[in-house]
């Protein structure tokens, strides 16, 4: 079978890959400050902001709902986080119910043992301890939102502080802006930064 017989044979496999369905995304991002949220172990300082992601989604659910063009939006309160680490090579499901950072931080663990392709509700990658302190992706339907984890940098003093320079890491958000807005964007990624710094689990 030539080429363009193996084309012809999948085209409506293609056709459904197509970029058509790729969602029109936009990025955001903010520099969390590092703190009590982001000592020990990376898998430690990732389950702390799962459990921030949370409740921010118990706040404000849109971020974890799902959007096709033919079904319109649904919103599913209980869709929780899908959390991907070592930069999305292994996947872990997170469900809404309220635990502490130990309790989060040991079934990334056992996520990391027994590995999953099942993502569903608001995506969160770890790219922290890769490197990679830039991001800028691009959505696929239905999703609607995707938060991406950066690694630590140092950012120069304040104008006017005290200290010299601070650490922070990078937290990018990608939405589909026929949905979510910058303002609505910029507002759920405050809710986390908030969760952060009054020690949420």
């Amino acid at each position: 079978m030539d080429f363009a017989e193996r084309l012809k044979r999948h085209a409506d496999r293609l056709r459904a890959m197509r970029p058509a369905r790729l969602a029109p995304t936009a990025s955001i991002r903010i520099d969390l400050a590092a703190g009590p949220w982001s000592e020990g172990e990376p898998v430690e300082r990732l389950a702390r902001l799962c459990a921030a992601c949370c409740e921010a989604l118990r706040a404000e659910p849109l971020p974890a709902g799902a959007y096709d063009g033919h079904k319109g939006l649904s919103v599913d309160p209980g869709a929780g986080l899908s959390v991907g680490l070592d930069g999305g090579r292994v996947w872990a499901r997170i469900a809404m119910d309220r635990q502490d950072g130990a309790a989060m931080a040991a079934r990334l663990h056992q996520a990391a043992q027994r590995p999953t392709d099942a993502r569903a509700g608001l995506e969160l990658v770890d790219l922290s301890s890769l490197g990679v302190i830039d991001w800028r992706g691009t959505l696929a339907r239905p999703q609607l939102a995707r938060l991406v984890l950066l690694a630590p940098e140092w950012l120069p003093a304040r104008p006017g502080a005290d200290t010299g320079a601070r650490p922070v890491l990078g937290l990018a958000m990608d939405y589909d802006q026929r949905i979510l807005d910058a303002a609505r964007a910029a507002s759920f990624l405050a809710l986390i930064d908030r969760g952060l710094r009054e020690g949420v689990g």
